[in-house]
C-alpha cells in the first residue's frame, strides 16, 4: 500500500538531514577498514619497491623492517580528508541521479567532478605510503610543503588525468552494481538475498576489475620521487615494458582492499542516510 505523500516527504527530509553525517562516517569507516591493504597496494604499484615482491612478501618485509605502523602510513591525512571526499562524492551522485535517473551516468559525472577534491589528498597519501617509516620527513605537512616548494602547487594534481579516467568509469560501474544489486535483493527470497555489505564489496571489486590498469598508471605518477614529472605516455611505456601483467601489479591487495572498504563505506552510508533511488519510494 502506498504511503501518504506527507509521510514520504518526511522520510526524505530526515534522510537529507542525515546526509552530511552519513558521508563523513562512511569515509572514516572505509579508511579504517582498508588502510593497511591500501598501503600494500600503493607500494606494489609504485616504482619504489622491487618488481619481484608479492603482497605477502612485501607485508612481511615491511613489518619486519619498519614495524606494523608502516602499514598505516598516510592514515592521518586520509582520515582528515577522505570523509569530505566521500561526502562530496555521495552528494554529487545523488544530485546527478535526481536529474538523470541513471546510476551509470550519475556515477560517471560524480566520479569525474569529485577528482577535483580527491586528487590532492590522494597525492599526499600516496607519497607518504611509499616512504620508509623511519624517514624524518613523514609528517603530512612536511610532505606537502616539500612537494609544493619543489614542483609548485600543481604537483597536488599530479595523476589527475588517469584518476579522472578511473573514477569516471569506475563509479559508473560501482553505483550501477550496488543499487541494481540491492534492487535484485529486494525482489528475491529473503533467505537467499545477499547482505548489503556483500553487494557493496562486489561493487568495489567490479570498480577495479575495469580500472586496475588505469589505476597503476595513476599510482606511478602520484608516487614519483623528486625531479621532472613523468608524463602519461612515459608512465604507460614504463608499465608496458613489464608486459600485460605489469598493469595488474598489486591486484591481490587492491581487490581485497576495495571489497572490504566499499563493503563498509557503502553499507554505513546507506544505513545512516537511508537514501534509496526513486523507484524504492
Amino acid at each position: 500500500m502506498t504511503k501518504p505523500p506527507a509521510d514520504a516527504a518526511g522520510r526524505r527530509a530526515a534522510s537529507s538531514a542525515a546526509a552530511p553525517f552519513a558521508g563523513l562516517l562512511a569515509g572514516v569507516g572505509q579508511v579504517l577498514a582498508e588502510q593497511p591493504l591500501d598501503t600494500l597496494k600503493t607500494r606494489l604499484q609504485s616504482a619504489h619497491f622491487g618488481a619481484s615482491d608479492g603482497a605477502f612478501r612485501l607485508a612481511v618485509t615491511t613489518v619486519r623492517g619498519e614495524g606494523g605502523g608502516a602499514l598505516l602510513l598516510g592514515v592521518v591525512p586520509r582520515i582528515a580528508t577522505y570523509p569530505l571526499v566521500k561526502l562530496s562524492l555521495f552528494s554529487l551522485f545523488e544530485a546527478f541521479y535526481a536529474q538523470t535517473q541513471s546510476f551509470a551516468l550519475a556515477g560517471a559525472c560524480a566520479g569525474a567532478l569529485n577528482t577535483v577534491v580527491s586528487c590532492p589528498a590522494d597525492v599526499v597519501k600516496s607519497q607518504l605510503q611509499v616512504q620508509r617509516r623511519k624517514d624524518p620527513s613523514l609528517a603530512a605537512v612536511r610532505v606537502v610543503s616539500s612537494l609544493v616548494k619543489t614542483h609548485g602547487a600543481g604537483v597536488l594534481y599530479r595523476g589527475l588525468a588517469p584518476l579522472a579516467a578511473r573514477d569516471t568509469l569506475g563509479y559508473a560501474i560501482l553505483y550501477t552494481v550496488y543499487y541494481r544489486g540491492q534492487e535484485l535483493q529486494r525482489r528475491s527470497d529473503a533467505a537467499a538475498a545477499a547482505p548489503r555489505w556483500a553487494i557493496g564489496g562486489a561493487a568495489g571489486a567490479c570498480f577495479y576489475g575495469a580500472t586496475l590498469p588505469i589505476d597503476r598508471v595513476k599510482v606511478l605518477q602520484q608516487t614519483q620521487a623528486g625531479g621532472a614529472a613523468l608524463g602519461l605516455g612515459e608512465c604507460l611505456a614504463t608499465v608496458r615494458r613489464g608486459g600485460l601483467a605489469a598493469f595488474y601489479r598489486g591486484a591481490g591487495p587492491t581487490f581485497a582492499r576495495t571489497f572490504v572498504g566499499q563493503a563498509v563505506g557503502l553499507s554505513v552510508y546507506d544505513l545512516v542516510r537511508g537514501w534509496q533511488p526513486t523507484y524504492c519510494d
